[in-house]
């Protein structure tokens, strides 16, 4: 996703940790929502495919 908007609810910056303040300035960077000074700060989270279905996110019943 690309593009600025403007916060709408009050929450924390997936980057930096600071709070975020209704009409702030934000944009999303690796579908987190940053301000818009942090989106190149945002740390990597580390990703688990299921081997099942190849998704990060899913309902299979994994094995051990």
């Amino acid at each position: 996703m690309s593009g600025t908007f403007t916060a709408r609810f009050p929450g924390e910056c997936g980057a930096c940790g600071e709070r975020v303040r209704i009409g702030d300035q934000m944009t999303y960077a690796e579908s987190v929502a940053v301000h818009i000074d942090c989106d190149d700060v945002v740390p990597e989270r580390p990703v688990t495919i299921c081997p099942m279905c190849y998704m990060t996110t899913c309902d299979c019943e994994r094995t051990p």
